[in-house]
């Protein structure tokens, strides 16, 4: 099936029974050292569930919840959509089985994201632990649908990953003030998920060695996003989850922030995106 289409009818098909419970934001673009960052600040929260039953269970295991349950994805994953979404299109790609959201990464993972990939030209992005953003510690990677708003730039840093200078495969862009390591999607990878998600395992620990995260076996060494795109993956090194009282996840990363109300946005606002990204890995 194709992937774009299989989450837009799923949408349209949630809203229509009361599955999602979206969280309405007013947008906020905010132009700091040549990215204009799109922050979103929060105008209604939606209903999360409240009782101790719901505290305790894994959200992410079976049976999954009707509305939300997209489909299967290879043989270790399902797609299922986020039921708080900020942005309309929000795709969860979800392990079947419990694996940590502190574990490496492996093929079987990255299979999984090139198949919804290949039909979809949005945002892919990891909270590699909670100091990275992750709420859930069932492992999930996320999918966006791009621009990250009407009217803004389809990808809020594009022109930083284009400037990107590389020592091999892997690279850093003068246009971005944060710590990092850039590299290409391996060729073909898109093509041929099963064969390419080995390319894309290999780029990644080679990622995650130029951020300074060399693998403890299959534990991460410390916190980190990763973001992938048709043509792009990247990964930051991450050291706590929040500057201020500001949330930031991988998506700060890809120039896309989410402030909670009024106090908030001034103290984004007062400190600087850049900055505020920067402050989070321990900068």
């Amino acid at each position: 099936m194709n992937w774009f289409d299989a989450v837009k009818a799923q949408i349209k098909t949630a809203h229509r029974n009361g599955g999602l419970a979206p969280i309405r934001t007013k947008i906020h673009c905010t132009p700091d050292n040549g990215i204009n960052y799109v922050v979103r600040q929060i105008e209604g929260l939606a209903a999360k569930p409240q009782s101790q039953d719901e505290k305790t269970t894994d959200p992410f295991a079976p049976p999954y919840e009707p509305s939300l349950y997209v489909g299967d994805l290879a043989p270790l994953h399902v797609g299922l959509l986020n039921k708080f979404p900020v942005l309309d299109t929000h795709l969860l790609i979800v392990t079947r089985e419990f694996e940590p959201q502190t574990g490496i990464l492996h093929a079987k993972d990255f299979e999984a994201l090139l198949r919804v990939l290949a039909d979809w030209n949005g945002l892919a992005f990891y909270n590699g632990g909670p100091e990275a953003g992750a709420s859930q510690p069932h492992r999930h990677l996320q999918m966006v649908d791009l621009p990250l708003a009407p009217e803004s730039p389809y990808l809020p840093i594009a022109d930083a990953l284009s400037a990107t200078a590389f020592d091999g495969d892997i690279g850093q862009s003068p246009s971005l003030d944060f710590p990092h390591a850039i590299a290409r999607m391996p060729a073909n990878a898109l093509v041929e998920p099963r064969a390419g998600s080995r390319a894309v395992e290999i780029i990644y620990h080679k990622l995650l060695d130029g951020i300074g995260r060399r693998p403890n076996g299959r534990t991460q060494s410390g916190a980190y996003n990763l973001l992938v795109t048709r043509d792009w993956l990247w990964a930051v090194p991450r050291s706590m989850p929040r500057v201020q009282t500001i949330e930031i996840n991988a998506l700060g990363f890809a120039g896309g922030l989410l402030v909670a109300n009024d106090q908030q946005l001034s103290q984004l606002q007062s400190i600087g995106p850049a900055q505020c990204l920067r402050a989070v890995c321990g900068f």
